[in-house]
This record gives structure tokens, C-alpha cells and sequence, in this order.
């Protein structure tokens, strides 16, 4: 019988393979199922598996424990919060993920979302087809030079969205409790307290994960903190965010708008919706994108490629051999 490694990857639908990915698996002699939801059908018919790739399925218990012979959980992206890690540790089962996927990709965004609200672009592109030239005068922008852009979270994208705003001429602040001060003075951003960020950014742009520490991070307090004229962006996750309390503070004009990649009530990785509504949907001072920020040509193939060699190089590690190839 065949000596191979057997590799479960999920959202092959949603995420199809590239051949770059497929290569690293068989250069390693990695036999694979490929398949787009979770299935506790298909994990007992696979329960040898070693290694489980994703990109967006939510992985439980129930999950893991239909897989005896897991040895890696393989996240394609960044964060992990999809994933039973307790689950995983107790089991031994080593979680990899990819911390330096979509660095650039999502500092653009932020940028783009951050000019395009400053600039009101949606706003003038609307009343230029409609032939309202005097938008120009009648929508009041302001002068983006001088502003303050306060980062809640001082990781790498957040490190990235800062050297791109630094030649704007905007001033800089970040909170993170961990803060990097000899980065921070590196790149010319000055450390807050979230209370002092909050009620002085003209801009407040979120680069946290989501952990049970984070999750409603901002909520009715902090929103209510912010200046009236402040636009927030969020890349980051969706459930970082109390969005009744965003839509709240949108409605009665505690903040003056908001761009929005992530959202904490709409799955975006799930079934096409029939007909797609969130309260969101219906304000006018807000920008919003399908969780498009990390996306590209270059971040998904990089992406692909290396989730792949992250999930083959944890079992190598490991010297795991398994005796039976999987069966399709």
C-alpha cells in the first residue's frame, strides 16, 4: 500500500487550488481530499488525515475529535480565531497561520477607505451622475494634511498603514498595550492611552485581533469618546466591533461616518444571501467593502502556496508516516 500523508483542504470551492499549491502537496507525497464545508461525514471517512487545511471554516471540537490522526490545523490567513485552539492544545495538535499574508494589501485599503470617506467620493460620484455639479461646495470636506489618524493596535498592518499616512501629512497616534515604542518613534507615531486616541483622532482605523479580550473592544463608550467629526475603519475583524452600537453612534451623529471591510452580522464566506441587508446598508455616511482588503492576485497565491508548506513542514517535523493514502 502507498506511504502517504493524507491532507483534508476545506473552501476548495470558495478558494479553488492553485497549481502552486497543489505542487507543494505532491512534492511531498501528500495525497489530498479536497472539499468546501466541514463534514463530520467526510472527516470519519478521512479520520487518518494528518493535516487540515482552511481558509474561512470554522473548525469546533466536534470537529477535531473526527479526525484522531490530526496532527496540524493549517489556517490560510493570518488569524485564527475560526479555530478551536483550545481544542486543538489539548489534543496536541499544532495550529500554523500566516502572519505576513496581505501586509500590503490591507494597509492600501485602510488608506483607500480613509481618502475616499475624507474626500467623500462615493458622495461626489453619485451626485456627478445625477449632475448635481455644486456637491463640490455643498458637501463640506476638509483639508487631510494636519489630521490626526489614531491605530488601535500597533502590529505589522497597522505599522504599514502608518508609513502610508505619514507622506499625507497626518499626524499619527496608536494605543496597543503591547506598543513597539523604538518602532513607534521609527516610524513617527506618537503612543495614546484608547481614552486619549479616541477623543483626538480626526481618524481611528482598527488593526486588532479578535480574542475574548477584544471582542465589542469598541462599543457605545468608546464611540461616544470619539470626536463628531471622526470617520471609523475597521479592517480588522468584525466582532472587534458592537456594530448596534456602530449603526447608534452613526444614526445620531456621534461620529461622522464610517468604512467598513468585516462585519460582525454578515458571514461573508457563507451561502449567497437572496437578498443581502444589515442596518449598515442603510446610512449614507458609510463606505463598505465585502472583506475585499486582503485580496489580490499576488496575496491569494502567496497565500495558497504557503498555508500548503506550513501544514507539509508540520508533519514533517513531527516524522509522521501514515500507511494508508486517502480514498476518493
Amino acid at each position: 500500500m502507498s506511504l502517504l500523508n493524507c491532507a483534508i483542504r476545506l473552501n476548495a470551492t470558495t478558494f479553488p487550488l492553485t497549481p502552486e499549491e497543489r505542487e507543494v502537496y505532491q512534492s511531498a507525497g501528500f495525497s489530498l481530499v479536497e472539499a468546501e464545508a466541514p463534514d463530520l461525514a467526510l472527516f470519519q471517512k478521512h479520520a487518518h488525515a494528518v493535516a487540515l487545511c482552511i481558509v474561512s471554516a470554522k473548525i469546533n471540537e466536534n470537529m477535531i475529535d473526527h479526525l484522531p490522526n490530526l496532527q496540524v490545523i493549517s489556517r490560510f490567513g493570518s488569524g485564527t480565531d475560526n479555530i478551536d485552539a483550545a481544542a486543538a492544545a489539548r489534543r496536541g495538535i499544532r495550529i500554523t497561520n500566516i502572519p505576513e499574508f496581505c501586509l500590503s494589501e490591507v494597509a492600501d485599503h485602510t488608506m483607500a477607505l480613509l481618502l475616499a470617506s475624507a474626500r467623500k467620493l462615493l458622495t461626489m460620484d453619485r451626485a456627478t451622475r445625477q449632475g448635481r455639479w455644486l456637491a463640490r461646495i455643498e458637501e463640506r470636506t476638509h483639508r487631510i494634511e494636519g489630521r490626526q489618524l489614531g491605530l488601535i493596535g500597533f502590529g505589522r498592518i497597522s505599522q504599514e498603514v502608518a508609513k502610508r499616512a505619514r507622506p499625507f501629512g497626518l499626524r499619527i497616534a496608536a494605543y496597543d498595550p503591547q506598543l513597539n515604542l523604538e518602532v513607534a518613534q521609527e516610524i513617527g507615531v506618537q503612543p495614546m492611552s484608547l481614552q486619549e486616541l479616541l477623543s483626538s483622532s480626526h481618524f481611528v482605523s482598527l488593526h486588532v485581533p479578535l480574542l475574548p479580550a477584544t471582542r465589542h473592544l469598541m462599543g457605545q463608550a468608546q464611540f461616544e469618546s470619539m470626536r463628531p467629526d471622526a470617520i471609523f475603519i475597521n479592517t480588522a475583524r468584525g466582532a472587534v466591533v458592537d456594530e448596534a452600537a456602530l449603526v447608534a453612534a452613526l444614526e445620531q451623529q456621534k461620529i461622522a461616518g464610517a468604512a467598513i471591510d468585516v462585519y460582525e452580522g454578515l458571514d461573508m464566506f457563507g451561502p449567497l444571501p437572496e437578498a443581502a441587508d444589515h442596518p449598515l446598508f442603510h446610512l449614507p455616511n458609510v463606505i463598505l467593502s465585502p472583506h475585499s482588503a486582503a485580496c489580490s492576485e499576488e496575496s491569494l497565491g502567496f497565500l495558497m502556496r504557503a498555508g500548503a508548506q506550513n501544514a507539509v513542514d508540520a508533519v514533517r517535523e513531527r516524522n509522521l508516516i501514515q500507511t494508508e493514502p486517502c480514498r476518493h
